[in-house]
């Protein structure tokens, strides 16, 4: 789950609680690109994404693709499943932030 936003205005403390660590504000918090968004985007309506489709879907090159994706699994948004030509890609449930 995200860190809640802290606000405090006119010494009143308001905390803020998100629901979804998936919605595109937290995506961008966590410095994602906008490549990386649609990625996560198209995984949730989807279910999982490839190497192949992600290329297709935001016109990036295999290893700029490659670098992408392993950068999400590296901040635990998604994981890999399967190996070689099956690999593929879905959310994780062990979001790091």
């Amino acid at each position: 789950m995200p860190e809640p936003d802290f606000e405090n205005e006119y010494n009143v403390m308001k905390v803020i609680f998100y629901k979804d660590i998936f919605s595109e504000e937290n995506l961008r918090k966590i410095g994602l690109n906008e490549r990386q968004i649609k990625a996560v985007k198209y995984i949730r309506e989807h279910g999982s994404i490839t190497n192949r489709v992600y290329r297709k879907l935001v016109g990036i090159s295999d290893e700029g693709a490659r670098l992408d994706l392993n950068e999400l699994v590296a901040k635990g948004i998604i994981k890999m499943v399967g190996k070689g030509r099956g690999l593929h890609y879905v959310l994780s449930k062990n979001h790091k932030q």
